[in-house]
């Protein structure tokens, strides 16, 4: 059952990488600890599997450090080589949630690791990462697992310098995520919106509402995704017609839906 489950999520990180990378705090300390599984089968299945779900981070300068993020979580030795060689990663891009879920694993190990110096780095790390963050909401998914583990090994190091490291790392972190608001679009909200948008049209049998359904899925899996590409959306969310016809209008009002109060009523405010 292991092996299979990892299969499929391989292959599903190959069809859909946004879709695996948006759930990939989920995914990431799951498949990683497989990698050291007893079983054979297992542990390879595992390792091909974070191959492919750590290849959709979306980061490109995290990129060439993933197969060392790979071959950490396959034992502590390789745990310290990789946190040595995260390093010296110079973080450019604006760093998402997908990025930061990817190093967990590695962190996760590092941050509990008895050498004050692996603390130390990985607190450089956690720090450079999230000078980079543009957006507060991609830190939310991470926070509950990063920030405790953190401000353990602050307590826990006696060394004065890698203590002031472990310090800087918790108020950069805990910055990155001030103000962060994320709303969750439900499926029966999609649905009301679906409908909304389709008037007259909305009627029919019960093939047709398990379709309208499934549509409104699609547009809150979208929706809560922050994915609005408008070219996405009517080839992979409208799927069909009459959905095709107005998908355009379901968009615009799920991207609305999405956002807190507080930023629609400082945009209605600005267009005044």
């Amino acid at each position: 059952t292991k092996e299979a489950t990892l299969n499929l999520i391989e292959g599903l990180a190959g069809r859909a990488p946004k879709s695996v990378g948006h759930v990939l705090v989920t995914l990431a300390m799951p498949v990683a600890e497989l990698t050291c599984d007893i079983k054979k089968e297992v542990k390879e299945a595992a390792v091909n599997c974070m191959t492919a779900i750590c290849g959709c981070t979306g980061n490109k300068d995290v990129e060439p450090f993933l197969p060392f993020v790979v071959k950490a979580a396959q034992s502590l030795t390789n745990t310290h080589e990789c946190v040595e060689k995260l390093a010296g990663c110079i973080f450019v891009q604006n760093v998402e949630a997908p990025a930061l879920a990817a190093m967990l694993p590695v962190l996760t190990r590092g941050l509990n690791d008895k050498s004050e110096e692996i603390k130390r780095t990985c607190c450089l790390i956690v720090d450079n990462m999230c000078k980079v963050v543009d957006d507060p909401a991609a830190v939310v998914p991470i926070m509950p697992r990063l920030e405790p583990l953190v401000k353990s090994a602050l307590e826990k190091i006696s060394n004065p310098e890698a203590a002031a490291m472990a310090e800087r790392a918790l108020k950069t972190l805990q910055k990155a995520g001030e103000g962060a608001e994320v709303k969750t679009v439900m499926q029966d909200q999609a649905v009301k919106i679906v409908k909304d948008a389709l008037g007259d049209k909305a009627a029919g049998d019960a093939a047709f509402e398990g379709l309208l359904s499934y549509v409104a899925g699609l547009a809150a899996t979208a929706t809560n995704m922050r994915s609005f590409d408008a070219d996405d959306w009517a080839k992979l969310v409208a799927l069909t017609s009459p959905f095709t016809d107005v998908i355009e209008g379901i968009r615009s009002k799920m991207e609305v839906a999405s956002k807190p109060a507080e930023e629609i009523e400082e945009e209605d405010t600005e267009g005044v």
